[in-house]
């Protein structure tokens, strides 16, 4: 069953039709279907949310659209009857279809380093926490790694990052429903006093005082730290 919601605050229309434009396809639990809502509402932008467990529960119409493949996952973004598969070619789409505010520096030399930023998680951290929401044998060793990766990740980003200057991004938006998840994977990383981990903590606050991204939580991911 398909569950319907509409999130957000002010709709992407068509303005002669009044229709929605956009519709989101993704489960009401995943990080990578989170961070795309989280990127939507920092650019104010609404869409026809539907929660579903996977490609297979796409409805048929959207199927047909083409442009979907096996190895695809959620989520998946239409606009109108263009398909947009995968969380990391949408979220590079929301920003540049909606580009106020920007979500990647507008210095060519900044984005390059901020692509560079956005692999290193995707083959790092991402990866990692992916290995562990599956709950392999190995969940200890792979928590301990992820708990390093986030240490070190913190003094090359997080720690130079002035909160009161900071402009929210795309790092932001990929990072923040992960480490939301932490405690669900068994990382309590808070109640670390030491050193080495305020960085990451101080982030951690900063992110999730942001309104737009409590407003992005569905609420199944409102009580993972309820």
């Amino acid at each position: 069953m398909i569950q319907k919601i509409n999130v957000a605050p002010t709709k992407a229309v068509d303005a002669e039709s009044n229709s929605y434009l956009l519709s989101l396809y993704g489960n009401d639990d995943c990080h990578y279907c989170h961070r795309i809502r989280l990127a939507l509402k920092m650019k104010n932008v609404t869409i026809d949310s539907y929660f579903i467990e996977g490609i297979n529960e796409l409805p048929q119409d959207v199927h047909e659209l083409g442009g979907i493949t096996k190895t695809d996952r959620l989520p998946i973004m239409l606009e109108r009857d263009f398909v947009i598969p995968r969380s990391e070619i949408i979220i590079l789409y929301v920003d540049e279809r909606f580009p106020t505010p920007p979500l990647m520096p507008t210095i060519p030399s900044e984005r390059v380093k901020m692509r560079g930023i956005i692999h290193a998680l995707d083959t790092g951290i991402i990866n990692l926490t992916d290995a562990i929401i599956s709950a392999p044998k190995n969940k200890a060793t792979l928590i301990r790694n992820l708990s390093d990766n986030l240490i070190d990740f913190s003094y090359e980003y997080f720690g130079d990052v002035n909160h009161r200057d900071h402009k929210f991004n795309l790092v932001d938006c990929m990072l923040a429903p992960v480490l939301w998840r932490l405690h669900q994977i068994g990382i309590n990383i808070e109640k670390n006093k030491a050193a080495k981990y305020q960085p990451l903590i101080s982030y951690m606050n900063y992110l999730f005082s942001e309104p737009s991204f409590i407003s992005s939580c569905t609420e199944k991911e409102l009580l993972l730290r309820s």
